[in-house]
């Protein structure tokens, strides 16, 4: 097991991305999303949606997940340090 100095280790958080689907015949059905098989998913039931995004809302979520998957995060003493500031 390689020790890691915590001035190496980088904190980018989670980072997921998001799709509508729609149920057909009790099934849940993601058209146009391709997902690598066994992938673990988590499904919100909206039953009264406000609010359907639209393709274009879409895209720009999906644009912004990819951005924050770019960043490659901080160290984690500075996260620390960051931390210790707030209280």
């Amino acid at each position: 097991m390689a020790l890691v100095s915590p001035h190496e280790v980088r904190y980018a958080g989670a980072v997921s991305r998001s799709f509508s689907a729609t149920v057909r015949h009790g099934v849940i059905v993601a058209d146009d999303v391709e997902l690598p098989e066994g992938a673990v998913v988590t499904v919100v039931v909206d039953d009264e949606p406000e609010h359907q995004p639209t393709p274009e809302e879409l895209a720009e979520i999906d644009a912004a997940l990819a951005e924050a998957e770019g960043d490659p995060g901080i160290p984690a003493a500075e996260l620390l340090e960051r931390l210790g500031q707030m209280r």
